[in-house]
């Protein structure tokens, strides 16, 4: 990285620091994550501050803290859960009914109402796997900028969506809260524990090609810290803000260079996909929560197609919830990416 792109990089950061600071002062829920993500978007839209020019954010600062989230959800995980999931049963198997009706809707409203043409439609209507659906995407000859800023929407408008409307439903806010309870020290050392944790669980999780393995990876590794009887640490309440202005920032910036009459079209097409998909996943939930028992809350944050760390940071500020929830997101994610490609090859729908 230049010198240039560091100084740009420092100031992203400050800048979203400064807006979380901001959202948790205003009461937004998940407050870092949010107020990152919009002052960020409107300091370097506005091209605010030292040149950008050429910058990305970098991946691999990125991926770091979402291991740290994925610690800190897997060390939710014990053996109470693990043997609990059989009560999940028919919640997971719903996400196996809701990933094409949903898809479905979503064709259809984008091929009927955004006259988009058949390969954008469908790669852009996917329920999920936003970089899959994406490289499928390229791969089939769709309108990429198109199909991205369609994801990228859906993600960030579930993203205040759903906090905001948990918050009214349960009377109090969602993502408020920046620390966890956990095994283990606060201090200088759990800090130090829970990144040798993410590392490890990041390099399990690439080398064995999970999915999201930069979250599932140090997930799944502090899950069976945990459910082996010893203590994750957790609790170090630098984690999980600094992890959601890390995720805003970056979030953030991918509003750069997307042209207006692009980003009005898709946020127009991805409002009506996301009431549809609602529509579908209020069905489902309903039913679920009167044949399991299971929350609505937590029903809902595992049918609401958003970015699989998003939901996951939401899923944190309700105590126990956040791996079932993140297992039901890998769900969908890899039965809308096998779903996909299974209907592309019985109908042929883009050789026609």
């Amino acid at each position: 990285m230049s010198p240039a792109h560091m100084i740009y990089l420092a100031f992203i950061l400050a800048s979203g620091a400064l807006g979380g600071l901001a959202g948790n002062a205003i009461g937004f829920p998940l407050p870092f994550l949010t107020g990152a993500l919009i002052t960020v978007a409107i300091v370097a839209s506005a091209r605010v501050g030292p040149s950008g020019d050429g910058f990305t954010f970098p991946d691999n600062i990125r991926m770091g803290f979402m291991s740290l989230i994925g610690v800190a959800i897997g060390a939710q995980i014990d053996r109470d859960l693990v043997l609990s999931t059989p009560d999940y049963l028919p919640s997971l198997l719903g996400i196996a009914v809701f990933c094409p009706l949903a898809h479905w809707a979503n064709y259809r409203i984008l091929r009927g109402l955004g006259k988009y043409p058949p390969a954008d439609a469908f790669f852009a209507g996917a329920p999920g796997g936003f970089i899959e659906s994406v490289t499928l995407a390229e791969e089939n000859g769709a309108d990429i900028p198109r199909v991205t800023v369609q994801h990228f929407l859906r993600i960030v408008l579930v993203l205040f969506a759903v906090p905001f409307g948990l918050s009214l439903y349960l009377g109090h806010r969602v993502g408020s809260v920046v620390t966890l309870s956990g095994g283990g020290s606060d201090g200088i050392i759990g800090l130090a524990i829970i990144a040798a944790i993410g590392l490890a669980g990041l390099v399990i999780g690439s080398l064995i090609r999970l999915p999201a393995r930069q979250l599932t990876g140090p997930m799944l590794l502090a899950g069976a810290i945990s459910v082996a009887g010893f203590d994750v640490p957790v609790a170090h309440w630098l984690v999980l803000p600094v992890a959601q202005v890390i995720v805003g920032s970056s979030l953030g910036l991918r509003f750069v260079g997307i042209k207006t009459a692009t980003l009005i079209e898709a946020a127009g097409m991805t409002v009506l996909c996301l009431l549809a998909m609602g529509a579908i996943g209020l069905v489902l939930v309903v039913l679920l929560h009167q044949i399991t028992g299971i929350s609505v809350p937590l029903l809902v944050l595992t049918y609401t197609p958003g970015g699989l760390t998003e939901m996951g940071l939401i899923a944190l500020t309700l105590s126990g919830s956040a791996a079932v929830v993140v297992m039901h997101h890998i769900m969908r994610i890899i039965l809308t990416v096998v779903n996909m490609g299974i209907f592309l090859r019985v109908t042929g729908l883009l050789k026609r």
